[in-house]
């Protein structure tokens, strides 16, 4: 389908990416469009997945994608109505097979144990008690995900109890049959009804090193951060006791085992995103937003470890769901980096929330939509 450009807000045309209050003319924004073929890909199936949020991609070679989605709905899907099986379910999976036409690439795998049908559930004494995954990577032909260890209070609050991640060492074979080794990471449980710190928001690999774009929240803010653990220590040793952070003391940056004066790459920081490095130009660049309003921002640099752009606002969702009072709104940003085609091409998912019974909401919230955004570079 051919991609119309279409409005989208005040925010868009040729914008000067900014650098601590300079400007970086070397880049800008020379559009964003509504990503009109991507968002087909993620419709409700007629019997099956309905709506989920996450919606982050990994690819595993040989064509295959695999989708990791959280809290989602299985159901119906009939005469323009989502009706949900009233069964909730924490997370699944798609795996989308590029080789084959658009209409039969995805296919979407959930558990089989009652009552959540999960196809990650909670593993024996590890910390939670379900699991979101938010997040993973491909390394020596395994598939490792990360998932956000949750647990709800007696005030119906969800908190962040540690974090787990499983490893997958055969994922080109049928997900049914997948081989899942469960790890905790070690990370420390929040505490109190906030927001705290989590390490695993996104990650960028390299020859060697695993680098983990995390956040902090401080006064109310979340604050970017980022830590790094080599791959051969990733491996043997499973464990964030062995990450390295980036931090700041008496105005020198550097890398340390004490998670102190960790220095903020920018904010806001976020809970899930990914990092795209453009190798034809040679910079980073990564997503963010707050969650509580419907703005989706832009980060950029040549170097992980800094200076970031300020991120700025390239996409304004036009779908509210709390207009007279605060709540989730649009959140789940991310670029798809194995599906950019030229230098400087942004794929970019995101996920509106939504308030009510689900059979009510709008056919555009609950699930990844896309854009598209290229980027424009001046010699």
């Amino acid at each position: 389908m051919r991609l119309i450009k279409k409005p989208i807000s005040l925010f868009l045309a040729l914008i000067p990416l900014l650098i601590h209050g300079g400007i970086l003319g070397k880049y800008y924004i020379e559009s964003v469009v509504i990503d009109d073929e991507k968002n087909q890909w993620l419709q409700p199936q007629e019997k099956g997945w309905l709506a989920g949020d996450v919606g982050h991609s990994i690819s595993i070679d040989r064509g295959k994608i695999v989708w990791l989605f959280g809290d989602s709905f299985i159901g119906e899907y009939k005469n323009g109505n989502q009706i949900s099986d009233g069964i909730h379910i924490n997370n699944c999976i798609a795996i989308q097979d590029l080789t084959k036409p658009e209409s039969e690439q995805f296919t979407f795998h959930i558990g089989e144990n009652e009552p959540t049908r999960a196809f990650f559930p909670p593993y024996k004494e590890m910390p939670g008690s379900f699991l979101w995954p938010t997040n993973g990577f491909y390394l020596n032909n395994s598939l490792f995900i990360f998932c956000q260890s949750m647990s709800i209070d007696g005030t119906g609050f969800w908190s962040m109890v540690g974090t787990v991640f499983i490893q997958i060492d055969n994922p080109h074979d049928n997900p049914t049959n997948w081989n899942k080794k469960y790890y905790d990471f070690g990370t420390l449980p929040w505490e109190g009804d906030s927001f705290q710190q989590q390490f695993h928001s996104a990650f960028y690999l390299n020859t060697d090193m695993i680098y983990f774009m995390g956040y902090t929240q401080i006064d109310g803010l979340k604050k970017s951060i980022l830590s790094r653990i080599t791959k051969e220590d990733f491996i043997h040793f499973k464990k964030a006791d062995q990450l390295e952070y980036f931090i700041e003391t008496d105005g020198v940056s550097k890398w340390s085992n004490l998670k102190e004066n960790l220095k903020f790459l920018f904010s806001p920081g976020n809970t899930e995103s990914n990092i795209q490095y453009i190798k034809e130009w040679d910079i980073f660049i990564t997503t963010t937003y707050t969650a509580l309003d419907q703005n989706i921002l832009l980060t950029m640099a040549k170097d992980l470890k800094g200076p970031w752009s300020e991120p700025i606002i390239i996409y304004k969702n036009p779908l509210v769901v709390c207009p007279s009072k605060t709540c989730i709104e649009t959140y789940a940003v991310r670029p798809h980096p194995e599906f950019s085609t030229k230098p400087g091409e942004l794929i970019i998912s995101f996920v509106t929330s939504f308030q009510g019974p689900f059979e009510e909401i709008s056919m555009q919230a609950y699930r990844p939509l896309f854009i598209k955004v290229q980027l424009g570079k001046n010699d």
